[in-house]
């Protein structure tokens, strides 16, 4: 079976697989902090009126299966690495260094989550609908069971690429991620 999941991979020429160990995933952990020091504030994704944050909406309308869906990149800018649209109220929140080597390396990472194993996060980098690597990744978080028919690293791991590719259709430049959207069209109740 790993024969055949490196023959895939190999086959369609993606990026480097980094992790697929378990650890904590950047997505679904929460920072901890002393009773003394207060949680910083992050914008939330209802104001967040950008097209990147239109397309998490309607990939997590599309796709049931999916928990948390966050892209993260650098503005056009400049500045350094941050979430720039995510289902969660953490836009703006810094990248980490998983999500740099996303973004800015080009590295796949898949993750089972410790802190709860019932998610599984794959975060790779997206393209624009021209196949050119942006500096900006899509991170998404499964429900997961271990033992499940297609909850296997191939199966979420297929259904990852071709949730990305449905993204980077949509994408025609780096800069359009952060286009100011009046509204929003929400088909998606999270």
């Amino acid at each position: 079976m790993a024969l055949i999941m490196v023959a895939f991979l190999l086959a369609f020429a993606l990026p480097t697989i980094v992790s697929a160990v378990p650890q904590a995933s950047s997505l679904t952990s929460s920072a901890t902090s002393s009773a003394a020091s207060a949680a910083p504030t992050y914008g939330t994704a209802a104001k967040n009126l950008i097209y990147a944050q239109q397309l998490v909406y309607d990939i997590l309308a599309k796709h049931s299966d999916l928990v948390i869906v966050g892209i993260h990149g650098i503005p056009p800018s400049g500045g350094s690495g941050s979430i720039i649209a995510i289902n969660l109220d953490r836009i703006g929140k810094p990248d980490d260094s998983d999500d740099d080597a996303v973004a800015v390396d080009h590295k796949t990472i898949l993750a089972p989550s410790a802190a709860d194993p019932s998610k599984f996060e794959i975060a790779t980098p997206l393209f624009d609908a021209a196949g050119n690597m942006l500096n900006i990744s899509i991170n998404m978080v499964f429900n997961y069971q271990a033992g499940r028919i297609g909850d296997d690293l191939l199966g979420l791991f297929t259904r990852a690429y071709a949730y990305r590719q449905e993204v980077s259709k949509r994408v025609i430049s780096q800069n359009i991620l952060f286009q100011p959207i009046p509204q929003f069209n929400i088909s998606y109740c999270g």
